[in-house]
């Protein structure tokens, strides 16, 4: 709610329940009270001695209506009008989702959906709990503003949008400031809200080359550190025409664009395919320079070298009993020879790898 300014249209009486007991109904009375727009509530009680009594032990449910349940339901009213530019996160594109500001009536798995997560940020009892307020008294208060105008939208993400917690005003400045001719899918505007990615760097890397809409999801979701310290890393690496969902991998390996097209380019391989074959090795644990994987030591395989598993490297090495061999030494001594016996037998009779 930081930095959000939330008013009422107007001032708003309902009917509350004043109880003199904290958990009995005994001797309580309903009467009108009047909410106004900035949230501050005329109880038609003398509030200041009210707390004089309430410090002596005595006890009023219209004083907590004013502290607690009245906060809560100016939350209730910027969840319910959309106000909230960011009322729920997922970690990423399949994570499940969450409240933004979490309270004891959400579940510890979070949601499938943003719209489920929506819809509970929405209850009144999400609302009370965050301001430690009684749900029974934000319910009240929320009966005098039921039936809340929605904004006129027209055909688009708009109204999933809305459902999802989401404003129009807030989709319009999300594409006037990616300066977009069309509005992107719905998924977008999620990601966006989800994971806050710098949408300057979304605007350069747009128009940096022609994108999918799917590639722009993507790249809402998946807007990490890297694309912060390396501005244009990601479009130079899209520019290659790998498949999109390498690039976060291999922006994260130690293999550069150059690496990909030369070892693509020694085994006649397509980017995605050279792609694919470096991330194998970068995977398993062991990154070979480019060169130790090109060259005649690898004509008989006719084939790109693989990485050996975890277990025949540390075989290997108990059959050699010394640690004057590197982890890539091991990897590709068993890519060139096949097997632990002829890579141990390559390595002591001291051929290169």
């Amino acid at each position: 709610m930081a930095g959000v300014d939330v008013r009422l249209p107007a001032s708003v009486t309902v009917t509350v329940s004043c109880r003199t007991a904290r958990n009995s109904t005994k001797g309580s009375r309903r009467h009108p009270v009047t909410i106004h727009p900035d949230g501050t509530i005329d109880t038609g009680h003398d509030l200041e001695q009210e707390r004089i009594l309430a410090a002596l032990g005595g006890y009023l449910s219209c004083l907590e209506l004013v502290e607690t349940a009245a906060p809560a339901f100016l939350t209730w009213f910027a969840f319910q009008q959309r106000l909230i530019p960011r009322p729920i996160q997922a970690p990423h594109e399949r994570g499940r989702w969450r409240a933004v500001e979490t309270a004891g009536c959400c579940p510890r798995r979070g949601f499938d959906t943003a719209l489920d997560a929506a819809s509970h940020v929405r209850d009144p009892k999400h609302a009370a709990l965050l301001h430690g307020a009684h749900a029974r008294q934000v319910a009240e208060l929320t009966r005098g503003v039921e039936g809340l105008d929605v904004p006129e939208m027209p055909d688009g993400p708009w109204f999933k949008l809305w459902e999802c917690g989401m404003h129009p005003d807030e989709v319009e400045r999300i594409s006037l400031e990616l300066d977009l001719d069309d509005t992107l899918p719905a998924e977008f505007y999620l990601a966006v809200m989800a994971r806050q990615p710098d949408l300057a760097w979304l605007r350069s890397t747009m128009q940096a080359l022609p994108l999918a809409p799917r590639t722009i999801v993507s790249l809402a979701w998946t807007y990490g550190a890297l694309d912060r310290e390396q501005l244009d890393l990601r479009a130079r690496w899209l520019a290659t025409g790998v498949m999109d969902r390498l690039v976060v991998p291999l922006m994260h390996s130690p293999y550069e664009i150059a690496d990909v097209e030369a070892f693509g380019a020694y085994w006649r391989l397509s980017l995605t395919a050279a792609a694919m074959a470096l991330l194998e090795w970068a995977r398993s644990g062991v990154s070979p320079q480019v060169d130790q994987l090109v060259g005649t030591r690898f004509d008989h395989l006719g084939v790109p070298p693989r990485p050996p598993t975890d277990e025949a490297r540390r075989r290997l090495r108990d059959v050699l009993g010394t640690e004057m061999f590197t982890e890539e030494q091991l990897a590709i001594a068993l890519s060139v020879f096949g097997s632990v016996g002829m890579a141990a037998r390559g390595l002591e009779w001291g051929i290169t790898v």
